[in-house]
């Protein structure tokens, strides 16, 4: 028998706790969303300035600790310990989650595939909102981007500028095709 799935439940996963711009932002989001009746969870990888709002709002928020795969080099013994410490928490997050009707993930960061590997687990939409071109990724910047287009159902870039750069990667992406763009602003 399949899960009943609560189109008002969202995950939103952010790879910091602090209120920079990506914080804020998805702060925004979800105190909207929570106005409009939906039901926001947030993952954040700790505890700050970011989850003392998100208490204050009433916001339902959980720490928990995965990997990123930018920033350390591209050794690969690394890469893969990463890699599968992602899936191990992505799939402990799964266990968290399932049965509790979550409708779709949204990805507020680039910094780890994470969320992506949650949505999966869960068998939901993932979408991924991509706010930086980064070049130090595992494995390379076409890699994680393939990764991208293999596990996002939508992929929002920030800017017009860096949707032309991501359009190389971003297969699916149809600029003037029949059916909706998987790649918007």
């Amino acid at each position: 028998m399949s899960e009943m799935v609560d189109a008002r439940k969202v995950i939103l996963v952010s790879h910091a706790a602090g209120l920079c711009g990506a914080e804020r932002s998805l702060l925004d989001l979800a105190s909207g969303m929570q106005r409009q009746g939906l039901t926001p969870i947030v993952i954040v990888r700790g505890d700050g300035p970011l989850t003392d709002e998100l208490v204050r709002l009433g916001i339902e928020y959980h720490p928990m600790q995965y990997h990123a795969w930018i920033g350390r080099g591209n050794a690969r013994l690394k890469a893969l310990y990463r890699h599968c410490c992602n899936l191990y928490a992505a799939n402990r997050a799964a266990v968290l989650f399932k049965g509790r009707g979550i409708a779709m993930v949204y990805i507020n960061t680039t910094v780890s595939p994470f969320g992506a590997m949650l949505a999966k687990s869960l068998k939901v939409p993932a979408v991924w909102h991509l706010r930086e071109w980064l070049e130090s990724f595992d494995g390379g910047t076409a890699a994680a981007l393939k990764t991208v287009d293999r596990y996002a159902d939508l992929v929002i870039a920030n800017s017009d500028a860096l949707r032309s750069e991501l359009e190389r990667y971003i297969l699916t992406f149809t600029p003037f095709g029949g059916h909706q763009d998987k790649l918007i602003v």
